[in-house]
């Protein structure tokens, strides 16, 4: 399993937020205005195994923003 936060205990889906965001981040910044989200390939040294029975963090998808090269 990828040490990323895709996979990591701390990573969670916020109904408030697009973007899944960090327990970790959240401890590190309260009480101050940062963005405490995350993407799915960054990791950090609080990485911690994602339980069996946690559901999968979800991320946004990509948008295409053309469909043709000129």
């Amino acid at each position: 399993m990828n040490c990323t936060c895709a996979n990591c205990l701390n990573a969670y889906n916020s109904p408030y937020h697009e973007l899944p965001q960090c327990y970790n981040k959240d401890w590190l910044y309260q009480g101050q205005d940062a963005d405490c989200s995350v993407r799915p390939d960054e990791s950090c040294g609080t990485w911690q195994r994602r339980g069996e029975n946690q559901p999968p963090v979800k991320f946004p998808r990509a948008v295409q923003l053309e469909l043709f090269k000129e």
